[in-house]
């Protein structure tokens, strides 16, 4: 569980009592795996966005039916070089 104010905890917190709760700094999932993914994810969502493609897990894809995005989107979809990945 990582939901402290201020890490790393100074004084025992009464969840660390639980037999089923494990404490964890922030920086857990830090791992080299991790940074991969994200640069890969990301890097597969610029090649889906060049090609028209709605990316998966947009947080807010409302903006998608903007006629301001449209109009960009569109742009950046008549590029002569399609990407791949």
């Amino acid at each position: 569980m990582d939901c402290f104010n201020e890490e790393p905890i100074i004084k025992p917190h009464r969840f660390g009592e639980l037999d089923n709760v494990i404490l964890a700094p922030h920086s857990i999932a830090w791992t080299q795996e991790l940074f991969r993914d994200i640069g890969m994810m990301c890097s597969q969502h610029m090649i889906d966005l060049a090609n028209g493609i709605r990316p998966h897990g947009v947080v807010n894809p409302e903006i998608f039916d903007r006629p301001s995005f449209q109009e960009k989107w569109k742009a950046l979809r008549v590029q002569p070089n399609p990407i791949s990945s």
